[in-house]
């Protein structure tokens, strides 16, 4: 007898089994199908694997490839403002690689979407090469970062000198082919030279060479004929339903100055007063008067202080 026909005889000597229930096949049936799974999965990974190194390869090739693939421009200001300027119209927008050279006795004003606001006047060159980088080859370019935010990255001026960024800053930048002047209207800034990082703070000025280094720094005012080319290009001062204590807050920071009061009664009238009309598109040093005109207050200028105090009788 065959070890096959013993094998027969065996099983039909067993008679029939019971058949087992519906929920011992299904969990025979699921754990083989998982075993099943698990192996092809083993299999499928070892060969993704595979073709993984495989694309890394190609991937470096694409990425040296991509390098010299011009990338999509950007939107990065607008021209809000332009005095002088035969070819600039406002408003316009500009994207990195659009380069601007203005002759002498053009300025521009210009907003980015992050509401940093710039003034620029000939002669001068500029390039933004990025969405917070603006290249500065020649002339005077002022920055106003607005109101400190720590959640938006700096803005970087880039020049042939080192790259000047803010903290919270109102600042000028003046470049020639002789050296940088930092000038810091409000709150401070910083320079990143080959060599160094120099601070600069409010009412100063830095001169820095060809080779990175400071070479002067003496006070600077913070207001006054020194700011004359920054001020004319200010933006209009709205004033629909905003507070006039909130309007001459704009006004000193225009200015370099910072509001005073005369005293409690001064203020509390200011911050309850609510102004209409439309913008007012002035020269900063003379919005204050407009604005207190239909007041019974008056400003006056303390050194950099703008003090606002009860009109005269008569």
């Amino acid at each position: 007898m065959t070890e096959q026909d013993t094998i027969s005889l065996l099983l039909r000597s067993a008679g029939h089994r019971p058949v087992p229930p519906r929920e011992t096949e299904e969990a025979v049936y699921l754990g083989a199908t998982v075993a099943w799974r698990h192996t092809v999965r083993r299999r499928r990974m070892r060969l993704a694997l595979a073709a993984a190194a495989t694309l890394a390869c190609v991937a470096v090739g694409v990425a040296w490839l991509a390098s010299f693939v011009p990338t999509e421009e950007m939107t990065v200001a607008t021209v809000v403002r332009a005095s002088g300027c035969a070819r600039i119209d406002s408003p316009s927008t500009l994207a990195t690689r659009d380069r601007l050279e203005l002759a002498s006795g053009c300025g521009i004003a210009l907003l980015t979407p992050e509401q940093r606001r710039m003034r620029l006047v000939g002669p001068a060159q500029a390039q933004f090469t990025g969405e917070r980088t603006l290249r500065l080859t020649s002339g005077k370019l002022y920055f106003d970062s607005g109101r400190p935010d720590a959640h938006i990255p700096a803005f970087t001026i880039e020049t042939a000198y080192g790259g000047v960024t803010h903290a919270g800053t109102q600042f000028a930048v003046a470049v020639s082919n002789a050296d940088l002047t930092v000038m810091v209207r409000s709150g401070a800034a910083r320079v990143a030279t080959s060599s160094m990082l120099i601070g600069v703070g409010r009412g100063e000025a830095v001169r820095i060479d060809t080779d990175g280094r400071e070479t002067a720094r003496w006070p600077f005012a913070t207001s006054g004929p020194e700011w004359a080319w920054a001020d004319a290009l200010a933006p209009a001062l709205e004033l629909e339903g905003r507070s006039l204590a909130e309007v001459l807050v704009d006004i000193a920071r225009e200015t370099g100055r910072q509001v005073a009061y005369e005293n409690e009664d001064v203020r509390a009238l200011c911050r309850s007063t609510r102004l209409h009309g439309p913008a007012l598109a002035l020269p900063p040093d003379r919005m204050l008067d407009a604005v207190l005109a239909s007041t019974e207050l008056d400003g006056h200028i303390e050194g950099d202080r703008l003090l606002i105090r009860r009109r005269a009788p008569g």
